[in-house]
């Protein structure tokens, strides 16, 4: 499976089958798919380690979690929800649940100069586990995030990002050459909007990810710019020009 499928079938998994284990194989997979993860800011230093569940604070019944360290530079939210959702629809591709655990809370806040970011748990899953169909999903629709002309499978794979408390913090604008992602900071919702601030900026990390892995499978060629504008009510995160229209 590519990771473009995955995008339509990956689940946030919040139970797990205790008698299924992440093999020493799969273990040596993963390490390797961190290792390898693309950055959306190059400059910007990550690094990520993997513990057993019970030595952390996450109380889903995961086996294992992932801690994610980075360097406090500009962007360096959006470029860990990027490079975790890489690793998070390739799980999906060999049947390892995972989820986003944004409440997950470690004593080490510092290794190596990197600040203490976010974590990731995953666990040995089933094909069952996962979403079958699209209708699955609890999503805005199209038309209320993208604005514009529009490729309808890019609209419809966007549409499927996760995000913290399915805030869904994004709005996209395009005139067919140019595609402009913006977050979205006002929202209704009394948890969100508390949770927001910190959370919003893994969640377009993400959503820019899934933009690009769907602007790849469908043949478009573009060029990305990004922004760091500070927090408006909505606020310009990246515009891609594109190429081959």
């Amino acid at each position: 499976m590519e990771l473009y499928e995955a995008v339509f079938k990956r689940k946030s998994m919040r139970k797990f089958d205790e008698k299924l284990k992440i093999s020493d194989e799969e273990m040596n997979l993963i390490q390797s798919k961190l290792k390898s993860l693309k950055k959306l800011t190059p400059e910007t230093e990550v690094e990520f380690v993997i513990k057993p569940r019970r030595e952390t604070n996450c109380r889903i019944n995961a086996e294992y979690c992932i801690l994610a360290y980075t360097q406090d530079k500009p962007l360096w939210k959006e470029n860990i929800g990027y490079m975790l959702e890489q690793l998070d629809l390739y799980l999906a591709t060999v049947n390892i649940g995972s989820c986003w655990y944004g409440l997950g809370k470690t004593k080490e806040q510092e290794l190596n100069g990197k600040l203490y970011a976010i974590m990731f748990c995953f666990g040995k899953s089933t094909s069952n586990d996962f979403r079958k169909d699209e209708n699955e999903f609890d999503r805005k629709k199209v038309e209320d995030i993208w604005q514009g002309l529009k490729n309808d499978n890019i609209a419809n794979a966007v549409r499927l990002a996760p995000s913290a408390c399915n805030s869904q913090p994004w709005k996209v604008k395009s005139d067919g050459k140019e595609i402009s992602v913006y977050l979205r900071q006002k929202t209704d919702n009394v948890l969100t909007r508390a949770l927001s601030k910190y959370f919003n900026g893994f969640d377009m990390g993400i959503f820019l990810y899934i933009l690009e892995l769907a602007l790849d499978k469908h043949g478009y060629l573009y060029e990305r710019q990004l922004f760091d504008n500070g927090e408006t009510e909505l606020t310009l995160l990246a515009k891609y020009a594109v190429l081959n229209l």
